[in-house]
């Protein structure tokens, strides 16, 4: 009785719920616990708060587009950045040494490491290669000009040097009724800047571009070397002489005569020739992202990206 007793009151003290001496009255027991081989997917399922700041990448990878929208994977072209390293320095007057930057290399490879920046002359050639794939587009688009056209030219000397350059810019108005211009040389003038020589780059930029037949108008300045050249031959001085009754708004001489100032610089100088008709000329045959309202720019510069692809 007295085991019995003490019995009782050790299950009194190591279970919190009351039980009665007679085993029929007690409460049911609680069920046992679940293995913990069932809890593990739920702890699986947890994360921990700091997963959120995790920089693993989760899922897919996606490249982003320029307008902010996934895109699907990314594959780089090493040749396609070059020829867009060389269009930036184009449109935005950078220099060819952009790509011996110390820091600039740095931002770059931290944006993708597998390109290649080039040097320099790499960097001048990719520029060069890329006026010449945009003459080939001025070239069919002249070709194909069902009207006249009219040619300005204009010489600029470099302040800092003696060197000067003759820009040549036709004119035409297009199938919408619009006017339109485009440069077509932008050479260096031998020395010195007579007739002479002004007479022979017109006549062998007309047949480059193949425009003796479609010729209606050449507008000159009023210096006296341009004088010697109208005299050279019997068809430009009529040129010159119908041309006078047309008024000036519509040939916009105005942009052409001060192309070479606005581009040239006191860095830019020291090129050569070549690289500064390409730089110049290019930069007018590539178009620039027009302004339009209503439309961001992100998405001006998905559209021009997947034009260019």
């Amino acid at each position: 009785m007295i085991d019995l007793l003490f019995c009782s009151l050790l299950s009194h003290s190591l279970d919190p719920s009351p039980r009665l001496l007679n085993p029929s009255q007690n409460p049911p027991l609680p069920p046992p616990p679940p293995p913990l081989s069932s809890t593990l997917p739920h702890l699986r399922r947890r994360r921990h708060p700091s997963s959120l700041f995790s920089l693993q990448p989760q899922g897919k990878k996606h490249r982003i587009g320029l307008s902010g929208s996934p895109r699907n994977e990314f594959k780089f072209d090493q040749v396609k950045s070059r020829k867009d390293l060389a269009i930036a320095c184009i449109k935005h007057k950078y220099p060819f040494n952009i790509g011996e930057h110390e820091y600039f290399e740095i931002f770059l490879s931290g944006l993708n490491p597998d390109f290649k920046l080039p040097c320099r002359n790499t960097i001048r050639s990719d520029v060069i290669e890329v006026y010449e794939e945009e003459k080939v587009k001025i070239y069919k688009l002249l070709d194909g000009l069902r009207c006249k056209v009219s040619l300005t030219t204009d010489i600029w000397t470099s302040e800092h040097s003696h060197v000067a350059y003759c820009c040549l810019t036709v004119h035409f108005v297009d199938d919408s009724w619009e006017l339109q211009k485009k440069i077509l040389a932008f050479r260096k003038m031998p020395y010195p800047h007579d007739g002479e020589t002004l007479f022979s780059f017109m006549k062998e930029m007309i047949l480059e571009w193949n425009l003796d037949k479609k010729l209606f108008s050449i507008v000159v300045d009023n210096a006296t070397n341009n004088d010697v050249m109208i005299r050279k031959t019997t068809v430009l001085a009529k040129i010159a002489r119908d041309i006078l009754a047309v008024p000036a708004t519509t040939v916009a001489s105005e942009a052409a005569f001060s192309v070479g100032g606005r581009i040239i610089d006191e860095s830019r100088t020291c090129l050569l020739p070549d690289a500064v008709e390409a730089l110049v000329v290019a930069d007018d045959w590539i178009e620039s992202i027009p302004k339009r309202s209503g439309v961001t720019k992100a998405q001006l510069l998905q559209t021009v990206e997947e034009e260019r692809e």
